[in-house]
């Protein structure tokens, strides 16, 4: 395919650079052989950008597609296909961010509990056990700090993959519509 995946679902460059990279690559991997989907859609971009206006863009594009037996409903049956590896591709996603999640605040959290108990326990014996006490209080603010640093990433991390992904379904749909508009 001569044109870049990403550059067919983020022409302006304005996505997630990683979760473009991420779900481009899972459009490659799945890439059909023989001219579907994204060989028509990049030969429609070509067509834009050499001033066709959308609807003789799309004309064009399936004309040339016709000319290799292709037909409307192939165009969106291989659409559906990329949209369903983008859909596994959010799963898998949601997947890994669950477990990050799991790892990283859920395991911070049940520490932070423990140590609370632990000073609990502390604060109920001699005095001797207060510079304990006082460590102990230092980790929980530790792990506070930590859980919200990786609250933010992972917070930060899903809002760009699904601007990322709605946008790529967003284009998807937008491009099964044309072609049930103008095919």
């Amino acid at each position: 395919m001569k044109k870049d995946i990403k550059s067919l679902f983020d022409e302006q460059q304005i996505l997630d650079p990683k979760s473009t990279e991420s779900l481009s690559s899972a459009i490659k991997a799945g890439s059909l052989q023989g001219f579907d989907y994204l060989k028509f859609k990049t030969s429609y971009h070509t067509l834009v950008k050499m001033g066709q206006d959308e609807s003789m863009a799309f004309r064009s594009a399936y004309a040339t597609a016709a000319t290799l037996g292709v037909t409307k409903d192939k165009l969106i049956t291989t659409a559906r296909h990329y949209a369903q590896i983008l859909h596994r591709e959010k799963q898998q996603f949601d997947h890994a961010l669950k477990k990050q999640l799991q790892q990283r605040v859920d395991s911070k959290l049940n520490e932070t509990e423990f140590f609370k108990e632990k000073i609990k326990d502390y604060k109920t014996k001699i005095k001797e056990l207060q510079s304990e006490i006082t460590v102990l209080e230092k980790k929980i603010k530790s792990a506070d700090a930590e859980i919200n640093t990786s609250k933010d990433k992972i917070v930060t991390t899903r809002d760009k993959f699904e601007s990322t992904y709605n946008h790529f379904m967003t284009t998807i749909e937008n491009d099964i519509g044309l072609i049930e508009k103008y095919l």
